[in-house]
């Protein structure tokens, strides 16, 4: 895990984190203020239905008042009176299912509007489907001076079942109960709408959370991806001019130690070859010394001028500096073929002044590296050089005839892996060029390595395309880095 996605994490996870435990709360406090809503509801419309009830049996009694004070030892009369009062509650209705009905103390039905069959029958032992004795419970109600009892009751305007709220009240003139209700299904409808309403608003706020969930995730991750990428290409350029201030440094100590062997100790030894053969010729004309061993002096003094040499020329080639980027790349084939069996095909084109000396010396240490990887890993037994000049750049191509690349030295054809390749990449990278490594087919074909250079003139245009430009937005600085694949 890069630091670029722990910072985007450590920002993101514990807002994630606080935002679900706030949603799940909001969600358990709805939930309970939705449940005691609609019980308080329940309980205010069961009261406001009550009172309507009462309301309703008073203004019944109320239309046949006049008819309960006559004569009970008349029976015309009686009898007239109860039709009158069968009547007038018959006539008494409100809304669709709204209606009187009357029974006598043993169970029978007086009047039922609705279901007039029922009229004239005994129901005493009516139940519902919940074993509620209806017409037992409403008549106890009204001998106790009036009260309420809830059943289940056939719904005139749907013909189906539904919870009823009655109130009983009695007619002690006649001996009868006489009764009215309503049914609870607006209650239920009401309590239902209120659920259905907080549970809107309730997922409104669960998306209101989300989609601050979302705009707050993005907005860290974002200005965490920012000041991530802002310190990580900071680092990078931090980076690259140490490598770059490493590398001239490099260079100019191999170039003063180099003069220094070269001009130094070198010129020591074949002046001590000089006097030593001077010596010799003298001392072997009076005969007083054995040749052969100083000609064993004398070959240990070549070889050290020799290997003197091999190191000067190793650390910085004069080559490089007196004849060009090409007689070095010769020279250096040259010196490379007489250590090991590798045989060069070398055609290189005079590049003069179109690359700075910086320039040619990455050049040549990107061979100078290619070369050493050819030797001890590609098992080639001959290697192309090609250089060449190119509309705006200076080509380098290195081609071998070895076991190719393994998996570990190439990503997507341009190195990545390997000191010695991240090297060449950076030694071309520094001034604007490419580098890419690539096995020619397949894995046995060998290898092919291709460093662009661009041109002295465009190199400061090359580095501003590499690094981008400089531009601020909200106090941030940022670089844009432009990598060519």
């Amino acid at each position: 895990m890069n630091i670029k996605l722990k910072m985007v994490l450590l920002g993101i996870i514990p807002v994630v984190i606080a935002l679900a435990v706030v949603t799940f709360f909001v969600q358990r406090q709805a939930q309970g203020l939705i449940t005691k809503q609609a019980i308080a509801i329940e309980e205010q419309v069961i009261a406001e239905k009550r009172n309507e009830l009462i309301n309703y049996t008073e203004l019944a009694l109320t239309s046949i008042e006049p008819f309960l004070s006559v004569d009970i030892s008349d029976a015309a009369e009686y009898a007239k009176a109860k039709d009158a009062i069968k009547l007038i509650l018959e006539n008494l209705t409100f809304s669709d299912d709204g209606y009187f009905f009357v029974y006598d103390m043993n169970g029978t039905n007086i009047l039922h509007p609705k279901q007039p069959w029922r009229v004239g029958e005994n129901w005493l032992d009516l139940q519902d489907d919940n074993g509620v004795f209806i017409i037992r419970d409403l008549l106890s109600m009204a001998q106790k001076g009036g009260g309420f009892v809830t059943y289940t009751w056939e719904r005139p305007s749907t013909g189906t079942g539904s919870q009823k709220l009655s109130y009983a009240a009695p007619i002690d003139a006649f001996g009868w109960m006489v009764g009215t209700g309503v049914y609870l299904e607006a209650v239920d409808a009401q309590i239902s709408e209120l659920r259905s309403d907080v549970a809107s608003r309730v997922r409104s706020i669960f998306w209101l959370i989300t989609v601050l969930v979302a705009f707050v995730v993005i907005a860290i991750s974002g200005i965490t991806s920012i000041l991530a990428f802002r310190e990580t290409s900071f680092a990078d350029e931090k980076l690259r001019e140490l490598y770059n201030e490493m590398v001239v440094v490099q260079e100019e100590e191999r170039k003063r130690v180099s003069r220094e062997l070269h001009d130094g100790i070198s010129q020591l030894l074949v002046s001590a070859k000089y006097a030593m053969a001077l010596a010799r010729t003298r001392l072997q004309k009076r005969n007083l010394v054995d040749v052969d061993e100083m000609d064993t002096g004398f070959e240990r003094i070549d070889e050290a001028i020799h290997e003197v040499r091999r190191i000067s020329v190793g650390l910085r080639p004069k080559d490089l500096d007196d004849l060009g980027l090409a007689a070095a790349l010769q020279s250096l084939t040259q010196r490379v073929s007489e250590s090991c069996d590798l045989r060069f095909e070398v055609n290189v084109e005079v590049v003069n002044d179109l690359l700075s000396i910086p320039q040619k010396s990455a050049l040549y240490r990107v061979a100078q590296e290619a070369f050493t990887n050819v030797q001890r890993h590609a098992k080639a037994t001959r290697v192309q050089v090609n250089l060449s000049v190119e509309r705006n750049a200076v080509v380098l191509e290195i081609v071998d005839n070895g076991c190719g690349l393994t998996p570990v030295s190439r990503k997507n054809g341009t190195a990545h892996n390997g000191v010695g390749l991240r090297n060449m990449e950076e030694r071309v990278a520094r001034f604007g060029g490419i580098l890419s490594v690539r096995s020619r087919g397949d894995d046995t074909s060998g290898a092919r390595l291709v460093a662009e250079m661009p041109f002295a003139q465009s190199e400061a245009l090359s580095r501003k395309i590499q690094t981008g430009s400089w531009f601020n937005w909200m106090g941030f600085e940022w670089r844009k880095i432009k990598r060519r694949s």
